[in-house]
């Protein structure tokens, strides 16, 4: 682990009179306690500082512990503390929020080098397979958004979902199915009316579908396009599915038409886009 060695353990100091005496303190502290190390120049005692280290340490390592399971099971446990103490040490944590830590780990994974990645035993699916995870875990939690902007008759898109694209088969990855190469992967993750989370495997088009209507109902709301009776965007699904084939230069024809429709049916049953 020495090319990925952190910056020396600052000096705890004493004696704090002033407000920017103070901000130096703490950020010192930060760093002390980041660092997973005591020098004899600290004045802060060993004892109490090792155990500050190890409880915020745990602290964190239980958060990313509980969102990233499959991450886990594909790293062995030393691999996986040198991970975690690693994103400890490096990442930029500026939120006070420790809900905010499994994002904060996401990010920090798509930052990770080539080097790094090598050094650190992380397989180049690892970044993908992360968001994954989390994005279950934050739909599960995420409180119900009550702007839904009517895309054809009564018909809008279920917030609580994401549309997805991976250059991985993140839903298929575990311990005994690690992948060997990239493959084009598109996803649908959503929250269902009964608060459970699913996925739903779909492809390029369904995504760029999935996006216009994003997109779409997004621009009426930041026109105020939108308005108290929630008039919908098109006349019915046939016309949304005319615009979003001009959009993407695709020839309107009426077998098209009729697989654009059978596909919104099922969007529909599976919640994908709900009654609102």
């Amino acid at each position: 682990m020495q090319m990925l060695a952190n910056k020396a353990t600052p000096k705890i100091t004493a004696d704090i009179k002033m407000p920017s005496q103070l901000q130096a303190f703490q950020a010192d502290f930060g760093d002390y306690l980041r660092s997973q190390m005591h020098e004899d120049g600290n004045s802060i005692p060993k004892r109490v500082g090792q155990l500050y280290q190890e409880l915020i340490f745990n602290n964190l390592k239980g958060f990313i512990n509980q969102c990233f399971p499959v991450c886990q099971t594909i790293m062995t446990a030393k691999q996986w503390q040198a991970l975690s103490l690693y994103f400890f040490q490096n990442a930029d944590l500026h939120s006070p929020y420790f809900t905010e830590v499994n994002k904060h780990f996401v990010d920090f994974m798509y930052t990770l080098s080539d080097t790094q990645k090598q050094v650190l035993s992380v397989p180049d699916y690892m970044a993908d397979l992360a968001h994954y995870e989390w994005v279950e875990l934050n739909l599960d939690i995420q409180p119900n958004n009550p702007k839904n902007t009517a895309l054809f008759a009564n018909y809008a898109l279920n917030q609580n979902m994401q549309n997805l694209h991976y250059l991985w088969a993140v839903h298929q990855i575990d311990n005994t199915n690690p992948p060997t190469e990239p493959t084009d992967t598109f996803l649908l993750v959503y929250r269902t009316p009964t608060h459970s989370v699913e996925f739903m495997e779909t492809n390029a088009l369904t995504h760029l579908l999935i996006e216009y209507m994003t997109q779409t109902a997004s621009q009426a709301e930041n026109t105020n396009h939108a308005n108290s009776n929630n008039e919908p965007l098109f006349n019915d699904g046939r016309a949304l599915l005319t615009a979003f084939f001009n959009s993407i230069e695709t020839e309107v024809e009426p077998h098209i038409l009729d697989f654009g429709e059978a596909l919104l049916a099922q969007l529909i049953s599976e919640h994908l886009i709900i009654e609102c």
